[in-house]
C-alpha cells in the first residue's frame, strides 16, 4: 500500500484484524512512496478564523461532528503548546508544594487556593505523590478555601498526596496570562490561544488531537489469533491524544501504534513526533516482530512498550487484559534496534526509552527480547 506525500488526518484508527495478515513470502506493506513525506495525524487543524479576543489573546471556535470531543494538548507549528497552568511553566519553582497525607485531596499553603480552579470542568493536578518516582493526572471536583484543600476525582489515585508533593494545576481559563498558552471551552466549543508577539494565529499550523492510536494491529488472545507479517515502512506520526485513568503509574497504556497479538511484523525507518504517549506498544502475544531505525521524540510518555495482561509486579491487582489465554503470554522474541529515542516524558514523568513490563511465570525461563544498538537520551 503506497501512499503519497501528504499530511492527512484520520478520523478514525486504523484497524487490522488477522484477516489483514500477510504471509512470509507476501508481507503486507503500508510505505511512504519513494522520494514522498507521509504525516498521518491523529489530530484536526483548527483552522479558524482566529479573532482577538482580550489583550494578547485569540480565539477561534472549534468545528466538529462530536460535541463529546474535548483535548488537553495543542500543537502549534510542530511545537507542544502550554495548557493555561498555575504556577507558569517558567516560574521558579513551576510548582506548588501540598501534602495533606490523602489520595483524594491536596492541602496547601492557606490563601493558595483560587476559586475558579474548582469551577473549572476539565482542569487536572499532575501531582508527584509519595515515592516521587511518577505523576498521577487527577481530575479538580471542587475546592475547600477555608481548609486550603483541592478535591480531587476517584481515577488515578495511586498513592497518598503527602507533605513536599509537587504539582501544578492546569486546565482554568483564569490561568492563561503569558504567551504559548491556551485554553479549551468545551462547553462553548472555543480554543483560546496566546500566541508569541508578532505572530498571527491565522498563519499558522494548528492542530488539536482527536485520536489516541493511529495503527492498531489487533488478533485476539482467546482465540489464537494474530495479526501477522504487516509492516509499516517510512512514514510519521503525529498527534496523538493521551488519556487519563491509567491503572497503574508504571504503565501508561497511550501508543500511536499497538501490536496486540501480532506476530512478525516490522516497524522501520518511521518517525513519531507531538504524540500523547509511547511510540510502539507490544501487547500479549505479540512476538518475533521488529521495530527499527525509526525516530520517536517529544512523546507524552517513551519509546517503545511491552506489557503482558497484568500490570502489577506486588500482586495481581491490577489486571489490564483478563482471560485465561492473556494470563499466560508475554510479548517475547521482538527485535527493538536502532531507534533513536529521546525528548519524552512530557505528560508522564515515568517512562522509558523500552520499557519491558512484568511478565507471567509460566514464561519466566522463555527467550526474552533483543534491544540493542538504539540511542536513547534526555
Amino acid at each position: 500500500v503506497v501512499i503519497h506525500g501528504g499530511v492527512y488526518f484520520l478520523t478514525e484508527t486504523v484497524l487490522l484484524s488477522p484477516a489483514d495478515s500477510g504471509t512470509p513470502a507476501a508481507p503486507v506493506t503500508y510505505r511512504a512512496a519513494d522520494g514522498e513525506r507521509v504525516v498521518l495525524s491523529g489530530g484536526q487543524r483548527i483552522t479558524g478564523p482566529w479573532r482577538k479576543s482580550e489583550g494578547a489573546i485569540w480565539y477561534a471556535d472549534v468545528q466538529g461532528p462530536d460535541r463529546r470531543w474535548t483535548f488537553r494538548q495543542l500543537f502549534v507549528n510542530g511545537r507542544r503548546e502550554i495548557r493555561a497552568r498555575f504556577p507558569n511553566a517558567d516560574a521558579q519553582p513551576p510548582h506548588l508544594f501540598g501534602g495533606g497525607g490523602q489520595k483524594g485531596s491536596i492541602t496547601v499553603e492557606a490563601g493558595r487556593i483560587k476559586p475558579c480552579w474548582g469551577a473549572a470542568r476539565d482542569a487536572q493536578v499532575h501531582v508527584v505523590p509519595e515515592w516521587r518516582f511518577f505523576n498521577q493526572l487527577q481530575t479538580i471536583t471542587g475546592v475547600d478555601a477555608a481548609r486550603s484543600m483541592i478535591l480531587l476525582g476517584p481515577q488515578e489515585q495511586h498513592a497518598r498526596i503527602v507533605d513536599g508533593s509537587w504539582f501544578h494545576v492546569e486546565g482554568v481559563r483564569e490561568e492563561l496570562d503569558q504567551p504559548r498558552e491556551w485554553f479549551f471551552d468545551a462547553d462553548a466549543r472555543r480554543v483560546f490561544y496566546w500566541p508569541e508577539p508578532g505572530d498571527d494565529p491565522n498563519r499558522l499550523e494548528i492542530v488539536a488531537p482527536r485520536l489516541e492510536r493511529i495503527f492498531h494491529l489487533r488478533g485476539d488472545v482467546s482465540a489464537g489469533t494474530h495479526v501477522e507479517h504487516v509492516m509499516l515502512r517510512g512514514l510519521e506520526f503525529r498527534h496523538t491524544a493521551y488519556t487519563l485513568g491509567h491503572i497503574e503509574p508504571r504503565v501508561n497504556t497511550d501508543a500511536a501504534v499497538m501490536l496486540e497479538n501480532a506476530s512478525h511484523c516490522r516497524i522501520e525507518r518511521c518517525r513519531f513526533e507531538n504524540i500523547g504517549g509511547y511510540g510502539v506498544w507490544l501487547h500479549l502475544d505479540s512476538c518475533e516482530n521488529e521495530v527499527d531505525a525509526n525516530s520517536i521524540s517529544d512523546a507524552g510518555a517513551g519509546g517503545v512498550l511491552l506489557t503482558s495482561a497484568r500490570f502489577s509486579y506486588m500482586d495481581d491487582s491490577k489486571l489490564f487484559t483478563p482471560g485465561a489465554a492473556a494470563a499466560k503470554v508475554a510479548p517475547l522474541r521482538n527485535q527493538i534496534t536502532r531507534n533513536h529515542i529521546h525528548h519524552g516524558g512530557r505528560i508522564r514523568y515515568y517512562n522509558s526509552g523500552v520499557h519491558l513490563d512484568s511478565r507471567p511465570a509460566e514464561t519466566a525461563l522463555a527467550a526474552g527480547n533483543r534491544i540493542a544498538n538504539n540511542l536513547i537520551h534526555d
